[in-house]
């Protein structure tokens, strides 16, 4: 199943399956609480900073990271953002529809609507201009009804193209990379880079195993 729900993964059945309000807020609130149960289990490790956490996600994961913010139970302690990397669920994206109407935007105003009147956590969405398994429209429209009821988000539009199997995350950190750390520094969260990277091995040089004295 998925999340709170039973039974076998309906990511077959969901594009063909009529979406209703109820049905789609069930589904978004039972993949947040998955994340706020791993959530709660980290913050607890004596290596996790849990006074400044962000929350980032690509497709229905970025979905669930913006819910995960919301609620009656609130964002959890320390978290202050959200990335919403293409966010997104199983449904009939633009470009399938051909030129047909979309109904989705039925169902997800009122759903992010009540998303932005409680969520007070500042939000960066990044969606492709083109191939967004959701689709920029239906990302459009949840945007102005988020931003409408009083949530804070920054979207951006990025110009990589074909996300229909969710490449946007993996294939192009070079042009979401920069509006990340822009939107963390603003909210004096770490943004620069803190590993360094690894040194270049001497393959020349093997290395030595075993002491003199052995």
């Amino acid at each position: 199943g998925t999340g709170l729900s039973g039974g076998a993964d309906p990511d077959e059945k969901l594009p063909k399956m009529p979406c209703s309000e109820a049905t789609f807020e069930f589904l978004q609130g039972s993949y947040a609480q998955d994340l706020r149960a791993a959530y709660t289990y980290l913050a607890m490790q004596p290596d996790v900073d849990a006074t400044r956490t962000v929350a980032a996600g690509y497709s229905t994961a970025g979905s669930a990271a913006m819910w995960l913010a919301s609620g009656p139970e609130g964002p959890p302690v320390g978290l202050k953002a959200v990335i919403n990397f293409s966010g997104g669920w199983s449904t009939e994206p633009d470009w399938l529809l051909k030129g047909k109407v979309h109904a989705i935007p039925d169902v997800i105003i009122p759903s992010f609507t009540k998303l932005g009147a409680t969520a007070r956590i500042p939000m960066l969405w990044l969606y492709p201009e083109k191939g967004s398994q959701l689709g920029l429209k239906s990302a459009l429209a949840a945007k102005e009804a988020f931003s409408a009821a009083g949530g804070v988000a920054e979207m951006e539009i990025l110009q990589h193209s074909g996300d229909r199997d969710h490449y946007l995350f993996d294939e192009n950190p070079a042009e979401w990379g920069p509006l990340v750390e822009q939107f963390l520094a603003k909210l004096g969260m770490p943004s620069a880079e803190i590993i360094p990277p690894a040194p270049l091995l001497d393959m020349k040089t093997l290395p030595k195993v075993f002491s003199d004295e052995t």
